[in-house]
């Protein structure tokens, strides 16, 4: 199920378990409540957690941001540094593979002027 705009894919089998997400930066906080929310939306149910392994520049981002209840926390044990776990109302987890900005064609910062 690709959800749209929010580069999410949540495979579509009976359980709704596993996804892709392809972020458009490195900077995941710029699009984790567009996140929650797509895959909120497909799911018929509210994110209320998303644990994992956030770089520098989201963890200094976040802190300036209002989440609106998301709680966003470290990964948990065992989860890999590249899979991003979504937990939903009931206790629902979707486990996202985070496709790097870079691995699909897209720079981890937009350019900035000419050179």
């Amino acid at each position: 199920m690709d959800t749209g705009t929010e580069r999410v894919r949540l495979d579509l089998d009976e359980e709704l378990t596993a996804g892709l997400w392809w972020p458009r930066s490195t900077d995941y906080a710029a699009e984790i409540h567009d996140l929650a929310y797509s895959c909120g939306l497909a799911l018929g149910q509210r994110v209320e957690r998303i644990t994992f392994a956030w770089n520098h520049e989201t963890i200094e981002r976040l802190r300036t941001m209002r989440l609106s209840g998301l709680l966003l926390g470290d990964p948990g044990d065992g989860q890999p540094r590249e899979e991003m776990h979504v937990y939903v109302d009931g206790g629902h987890i979707v486990r996202l593979t985070v496709v790097p900005p870079a691995a699909h064609g897209v720079g981890s910062h937009a350019a900035t002027g000419s050179e």
